[in-house]
């Protein structure tokens, strides 16, 4: 049904991730506007934490060790990749430590996680 209305079904939806940190390739990594908007393509389209790894590798690649903004960047995209295999929807950063929505299982610690 959700494809004939033309609404995308919430297995399809991407996680939403807010964790308000320095996240982006800089301009003096990569000069060339059209190339960095080409690996913000790859890395908004990245499935899986594999296809981040590679993006991130072809990177070093090319242009060589990551500032931290651009490992950042790949950091999330492995992360919106577990969110997603996961089902988690969103992941917001507050004024309090980021917590796992996830019970206490034997998979999951129940820790808190706070970015920076």
């Amino acid at each position: 049904m959700a494809e004939i209305s033309g609404k995308a079904s919430s297995q399809e939806e991407e996680p939403e991730l807010e964790l308000r940190l320095p996240a982006f390739l800089p301009d003096d990594y990569i000069d060339e506007p059209g190339e960095r908007l080409e690996f913000y393509r790859k890395l908004s389209s990245a499935k899986t934490a594999d296809d981040a790894d590679e993006i991130e590798m072809a990177l070093l690649d090319r242009f060589g060790r990551l500032p931290a903004p651009a490992r950042a960047l790949c950091d999330l995209a492995r992360m919106r990749a577990a969110m997603r295999s996961a089902g988690v929807a969103e992941l917001k950063r507050g004024t309090a430590p980021c917590s796992s929505p996830f019970p206490h299982t034997p998979r999951s610690t129940g820790r808190t996680w706070s970015p920076g």
